[in-house]
């Protein structure tokens, strides 16, 4: 199901992320619960950490599947950026800027992203511990934020 010409994987998942920085970042600036640009900043820097790793193990581990793979982490990370545009284009054209609204577009985006990811491990023919790992770097993203950009706790 994956190919080894990697170009097209490369030029497309580049392309992905780079999309769905911007959506994110747009997103993080509309929203009001963020004090500072630093806050924000970290809250980018976070949300990018975890994609970063996977694409690391990724080129690291599987070695012909990589760019086929890396494909899926794009595709995934473009699925959950897109379901926060609908809080981006209110804030910004009608001046909505509800946090419930926020968290409600943050909880779906992060819900879409789980089952696009474990659909894209399936596709890449991947062990089900991808997923897990995922999972698991996703749970330590959202407590990193919680913890170091918000002060949860």
């Amino acid at each position: 199901m994956y190919t080894t010409n990697r170009f097209p994987h490369w030029l497309i998942a580049g392309q992905a992320f780079l999309l769905s920085l911007l959506i994110t970042w747009w997103f993080i600036r509309e929203a009001t619960l963020y004090t500072n640009t630093a806050q924000q900043l970290l809250s980018c820097t976070i949300a990018g950490a975890k994609w970063m790793v996977h694409i690391a193990a990724a080129l690291l581990l599987l070695g012909d599947k990589a760019g086929f793979f890396i494909r899926q982490i794009a595709n995934t990370c473009l699925t959950g950026s897109l379901f926060l545009l609908p809080y981006c284009l209110l804030s910004w054209l009608a001046g909505i800027r509800n946090n419930t609204f926020f968290l409600a577009s943050l909880i779906g985006a992060v819900a879409v992203m789980i089952v696009v990811y474990a659909i894209g491990v399936k596709r890449a023919a991947l062990p089900l511990r991808w997923w897990l790992a995922w999972l698991c770097t996703l749970l330590i993203a959202i407590l990193s934020q919680l913890h170091f950009v918000f002060h949860v706790w």
